[in-house]
């Protein structure tokens, strides 16, 4: 059963990763391709798992690591160009 606090920390970390993504898109436009941004994505879940692998009692950086992946992807698709789409 999770709790109320880690609950909370989640929504926290969701929001406050979501509103700094945000604010960076904004002044930097996205360079990275979709491609090598999955790869990223793999490498960085990849040292996540590890670490939980090793040290079980980490399973909560698990948790936030992959609040934090989500979101970031989230708003990097956001204001991602795909090639040949218009602008409205």
């Amino acid at each position: 059963m999770i709790q109320i606090s880690t609950f909370i920390g989640i929504l926290a970390c969701f929001f406050i990763t979501t509103l700094l993504s945000e604010k960076y898109y904004q002044k930097h436009p996205v360079q990275t391709r979709l491609l090598k941004m999955i790869l990223y994505i793999m490498l960085y879940m990849f040292i996540l798992l590890t670490v939980v692998v090793l040290f079980p009692q980490c399973f909560i950086i698990l948790v936030y690591g992959s609040v934090i992946m989500a979101s970031y992807f989230n708003i990097y698709n956001r204001h991602r160009k795909i090639p040949g789409e218009v602008e409205a």
